[in-house]
């Protein structure tokens, strides 16, 4: 089957029967509408690949019908049918966004090849894009963001205006940090030079000064010649340092030293190197209470953080869930050779109800897989994943833990007990009820009680909870 074969045509107008008769057995799939009274509820619906459109349509004019549809998806391509006596409106319809005319009456084959021709340019537009959204696709994808608070964090990035300073970007996994930390470089003072990215987490903490700094040849057993460290391959440009909480205190005062004194020297070296680097650091875990807990340098927090931009989760920016699922769709589409995938009402009222503990990442995972796996060029409630439906409550439902106090008649303040170890007793008790719910899941435990996870990680930490 080819990619064609898959496409919805949206078609607006009255035709005669030999026109609909060919459409039942074209290659295409028709979705008929004598009128287009219901237009915008119909393409908020639906996606389609193509609209057909005939000017002379009852009780409304099709140039105000193309503008309407021009407004919702500026991109989706318009045919328009048009008697021969209006060669004004052709030119009025093709100056709105028109992408061919046929005059009418026309046979079908004509019709049919105009629609081929345009959806074969639509999807090598879409692979052009797919490509340069590969090249830079760290860019594009938080420019796919809608949400005010997005736009808000874009803005501030953007009135950095080439300014070299540390810069800190906090939240949870999979909300697009490494992403944002290269649109930082993009749109600084330096974009031609390198951005260099290392994940602390993922490196043992035995390696984990060879690799920031480099070493010298004999420095250690194994080191066999001289290697330069991120810090160095990082000059001139950037350097992001991703999961920066995870770092020891011994290398903290280490790291310290460097961004203080702007040098460094590599493992086993003795020649101090000039360091010309951007510094951004990120994390998951609240660094506040990690530097309260004594686990990070205050000192050290201070210096990496001159500058803060938080990404929210994206279950708090349903605007972004929105444009991020057309975006994964488009290009997973155009990837796998599926024509344009849509997406039914079902399926985004469980995208929509579900908490996305991964962000963003998680998104993108289950319509690679949906896509990947759809058959009929639509994706289905029996293509999701199964913990998609796991967790469909409400956080304000979830939020009400003060009835959760009022279910236990043991909840009294004992006599000669003080207020503030009641309420950590509660607290307690509130946390482990919520684990055991969720088998110890603590992505959703911290969910289910509006908290962060690192603030969660934090509580479990401070009341010695595991």
């Amino acid at each position: 089957m080819s990619d064609l074969s898959m496409n919805k045509i949206l078609i607006f107008g009255t035709y005669p029967e030999d026109v609909y008769a060919n459409m039942r057995e074209s290659k295409f799939f028709f979705i008929h509408h004598h009128d287009a009274k219901n237009i915008e509820e119909i393409l908020q619906d639906e996606s389609f690949e193509l609209i057909v459109l005939s000017i002379r349509m009852k009780g409304r004019d099709g140039i105000n019908i193309l503008e309407v549809i021009k407004n919702l998806d500026v991109d989706i391509p318009v045919i328009i049918t048009t008697g021969i006596d209006e060669p004004k409106t052709i030119v009025k319809a093709m100056r709105l966004g028109a992408s061919d005319y046929i005059i009418e009456p026309f046979e079908f084959p004509l019709l049919e090849l105009a629609i081929d021709e345009n959806v074969k340019k639509l999807i090598q537009k879409r692979k052009v894009n797919y490509l340069e959204q590969q090249v830079s696709r760290s860019i594009n994808k938080h420019h796919v963001s809608r949400s005010a608070v997005m736009q808000s964090l874009l803005e501030q990035v953007k009135q950095l205006s080439g300014a070299i300073t540390n810069i800190l970007i906090t939240g949870e996994s999979g909300t697009g940090k490494g992403e944002l930390a290269r649109q930082i470089h993009q749109s600084g003072s330096r974009p031609r030079g390198p951005f260099v990215d290392i994940n602390c987490g993922a490196i043992p903490e035995s390696l984990l000064e060879s690799e920031l700094f480099g070493h010298e040849i004999g420095s250690f057993t194994g080191a066999h010649q001289t290697r330069r460290g991120v810090f160095e391959l990082a000059q001139s440009g950037t350097l992001f340092l991703d999961e920066i909480g995870v770092i020891n205190e011994n290398f903290q005062v280490k790291l310290l030293k460097v961004l203080e004194e702007k040098k460094f020297r590599r493992v086993g070296g003795q020649k101090d190197i000039h360091l010309d680097v951007q510094i951004i650091t990120a994390t998951n875990i609240e660094l506040k209470d990690a530097v309260k807990e004594g686990t990070f340098r205050e000192d050290l927090f201070y210096r990496i953080n001159v500058l803060e931009y938080e990404i929210p989760p994206l279950r708090d920016r349903i605007e972004d869930l929105q444009s991020f699922t057309r975006f994964f769709l488009e290009n997973y589409s155009i990837e796998f050779r599926k024509g344009m995938v849509g997406i039914s009402k079902e399926v985004l009222k469980v995208f929509a109800e579900y908490s996305w503990p991964g962000n963003i990442r998680e998104l993108k995972n289950v319509l690679e897989r949906a896509v990947l796996l759809c058959q009929d060029g639509m994706i289905e409630k029996a293509l999701l994943p199964a913990v998609l439906f796991s967790n469909n409550v409400s956080k304000k439902i979830l939020k009400k833990t003060d009835s959760i106090i009022n279910d236990d008649d043991s909840d009294s303040i004992e006599k000669g007990m003080h207020l503030d170890d009641f309420l950590h007793q509660q607290e307690i008790k509130i946390i482990e009820k919520y684990l055991w719910k969720n088998r110890w899941n603590k992505t959703k435990t911290a969910f289910d009680l509006g908290l962060k996870r690192t603030t969660l990680e934090s509580r479990l930490k401070k009341f010695n909870i595991n």
